[in-house]
């Protein structure tokens, strides 16, 4: 017996061990992409290499007027031709529920979006001095131990942005307004004066793209991006403007992500972190996006949610891919998603990611034991540019993954596509939020199994959790069997 009792301790360290080691091999392999590289297409990678446009000296960055067409496409989404019968458009689409002051040049629908004409942005506004934002996550990596705890973040004050009113309006609480209050209301002789703030007292950089400002919860967390990208796609459906169109600026003081910053690129064309601008800059047309905590996404108890389907073909159909990924089911693909340690946010700076998975290669062999000629995959995904990603969840037929943001690509699953997510015990405790991801797949009428443990002995140190192989069987087998409409013995 005691014999037996050591074998198992044994073999217990020799996982842990090999798990250290593969962790070690996955953040050597993180170390081969080059972050310069995802802005192929943005406007860091043109300064220098065009003749046009205003240099913001003090930014050491190059605003052009004039963006190339990025992508080459236009989608119906963007049209007049594309019905907002539905909700939240239906509602946006009325003009009485908006409110217009400043000569129509602030206009404010609701608590969801504004839109705003000749208005400043001045980022002395906005940061505290020891924070510099836009930094690449890479670069900060090796500096954590310099880095104040509350690096990130910032103090948003009134005039953050300003705008030309002669006197601000009677009965307006700009507080209310989902940019968080940051309007200021100055005088024509103060936005004179304003006008010649620019660096070294020369008249302010004037950009003329039309400009959707957002700013992101966590700016590494695949929820809250995912969230944030269909706002943007619904405020671009109410404004009717194609991708080609537009210019984001993220209003934080994050770092850049490697995943991430590329996809907003590839998405929706240049991106702006305000962390690169030290000086103000006057925006001819600025919406701001719909709050995070606004988002459709969000609420996760409604019955219905609109424009997923649209939104997921157009998001899939940005990175060059198809959004018709066929059944097959001779040769189902399956997607198993992994967990690593990792530093993703400086929120975190020790890289502990919880509910990893234990035994991932036994559910693998699992899987394949029972589901004749399967195809599976079982990626680390966030190592992946989003394309990649997309690539890979745009043809699975089977999900499979622990509750975490990664889940978020239930997304951009095919319509015909099964969910399995599993819970570490009493996860659902404290957490109403925990369907956000079952709420999706409601949404969008995907099959979705949900499994929670209820034994404490499979779950071991270093958050993680021997799956039961049973369960992982049976669940998938019986995926397989609602979408390929087939009974296996």
């Amino acid at each position: 017996m005691a014999s037996s009792t050591q074998a198992k301790i044994s073999i217990f360290c020799a996982m842990i061990v090999i798990t250290l080691i593969l962790s070690s091999a996955y953040i050597f392999s993180v170390g081969r992409f080059s972050i310069p590289q995802i802005f192929s297409n943005s406007i860091y990678s043109l300064v220098g290499e065009l003749e046009v446009g205003d240099r913001l000296a003090e930014a050491n960055l190059t605003i052009y007027t004039n963006f190339p067409a990025f992508p080459e496409r236009d989608y119906v989404y963007f049209t007049s031709a594309y019905p907002v019968d539905k909700q939240p458009l239906a509602t946006w689409s009325k003009l009485d529920n908006s409110k217009r002051v400043c000569d129509d040049n602030l206009i404010i629908y609701g608590e969801h979006f504004a839109t705003a004409h000749d208005i400043v942005f001045d980022p002395r506004g906005m940061y505290r001095p020891e924070a510099t934002g836009g930094i690449p996550l890479k670069d900060l990596i090796p500096i954590l131990n310099q880095i104040k705890p509350d690096f990130g973040k910032y103090e948003p004050g009134k005039g953050l942005w300003k705008i030309n009113c002669n006197s601000q309006p009677g009965g307006w609480n700009p507080v209310h307004v989902p940019f968080y209050g940051l309007t200021s209301f100055i005088s024509k002789e103060e936005w004179s004066k304003l006008l010649l703030s620019g660096p070294n007292g020369q008249n302010i950089t004037v950009f003329s793209n039309f400009t959707i400002a957002f700013r992101r919860g966590d700016y590494a967390n695949m929820h809250q991006y995912t969230m944030n990208t269909f706002n943007i796609f619904l405020l671009m459906v109410a404004l009717r403007k194609q991708p080609r169109e537009i210019t984001l600026l993220i209003v934080d003081d994050a770092p850049q992500t490697f995943a991430f910053d590329q996809a907003w690129e590839r998405a929706y064309g240049p991106t702006i972190h305000a962390g690169h601008l030290k000086s103000p800059v006057l925006f001819k047309n600025v919406a701001w996006n719909i709050p995070e905590p606004f988002s459709p996404i969000a609420q996760y108890k409604e019955s219905e949610v609109y424009y997923l389907e649209d939104f997921r073909s157009f998001f899939i159909q940005q990175h060059g891919l198809n959004p018709n990924y066929p059944l097959n089911c001779t040769r189902p693909h399956i997607t198993v998603i992994y967990r690593r340690n990792k530093v993703y946010h400086l929120g975190n700076i020790e890289g502990n990611v919880g509910r990893k998975i234990l035994n991932e290669a036994e559910i693998v062999s699992a899987i394949k034991s029972v589901i004749p000629n399967v195809y599976i995959r079982a990626p680390l995904l966030e190592v992946y540019p989003m394309g990649e990603q997309l690539s890979i969840i745009s043809s699975t037929d089977i999900l499979v993954g622990m509750h975490g943001a990664g889940m978020s690509h239930t997304m951009y699953l095919p319509r015909h596509a099964g969910v399995l997510e599993m819970f570490p015990k009493d996860f659902k405790v404290g957490r109403p939020w925990y369907c956000v991801y079952e709420a999706i797949c409601r949404w969008r009428k995907l099959h979705y199994i949900s499994w929670e443990n209820r034994n404490s002995t499979i779950e071991l140190p270093f958050d993680q959790i021997a799956i039961p192989l049973d369960m992982v069987v049976s669940n998938v087998k019986s995926l397989y069997e609602k979408i390929c409409h087939v009974h296996l013995n």
